[in-house]
């Protein structure tokens, strides 16, 4: 079996973040660690599938070169205020020390990201697709979100995803995820377009 970017990436970012306390105080990792004990013990069991997993070998490819093009700034070196073409595409999870400055530095850019039953937030650059910061795994939620508010730290997420087509209802189980790690977080709802009905419409015409 084939190592996807996103498990490389996990691995290479817990040999950086070799202290959760960069991202979590220690509050912050129980509550952390018992959302995903809630997980993994089915209490939260509501998941959205990758609905185009025949292109996730191309995404996974595009997703290795965008990460090697080009040479990004050491992740120890990282704060926030660093500008966004220093820190790296992603994906990068909570535990990674450039989850935060990722996360800032997308005010005026807008950045993808996901909720995973096994690893929890993962974010990741708009340019990349949502499968590659969930390894093509299913999600409890995803879409698009944006920096409004530095200090403190807050976001305004949605849930527009093409390839797991979230509903806004499953943006409120990402909630507490974002508190856990000290990120205020607001909902903008994105509306899917049925695309089978307006074929079927115009096609009856």
């Amino acid at each position: 079996m084939s190592t996807t970017y996103a498990q490389r990436q996990t691995t290479a970012q817990k040999k950086d973040a070799s202290s959760a306390s960069s991202v979590l105080d220690n509050s912050s990792q129980s509550e952390s660690l018992q959302r995903k004990a809630d997980m993994a013990n089915g209490v939260v069991q509501r998941l959205f599938e990758n609905t185009m997993p025949g292109s996730f070998d191309n995404e996974n490819q595009a997703a290795i070169h965008a990460a090697t093009s080009r040479n990004f700034t050491s992740p120890e070196d990282i704060q926030i205020g660093a500008d966004k073409d220093t820190i790296g595409p992603g994906p990068f999870a909570t535990f990674d020390p450039r989850f935060k400055p990722f996360i800032a530095s997308r005010s005026e850019k807008q950045f993808k990201w996901i909720l995973s039953p096994k690893i929890g937030l993962v974010v990741i650059d708009d340019d990349l697709k949502h499968s590659i910061a969930a390894g093509g795994a299913p999600v409890i939620t995803a879409g698009h979100g944006r920096c409004t508010n530095t200090d403190p730290l807050s976001v305004n997420i949605n849930n527009d995803t093409g390839h797991y087509l979230t509903d806004f209802n499953s943006l409120q189980e990402s909630k507490r995820a974002w508190e856990d790690v000290g990120i205020d977080v607001s909902f903008t709802e994105f509306k899917h377009q049925d695309f089978k009905a307006l074929f079927d419409k115009f096609g009856k015409k």
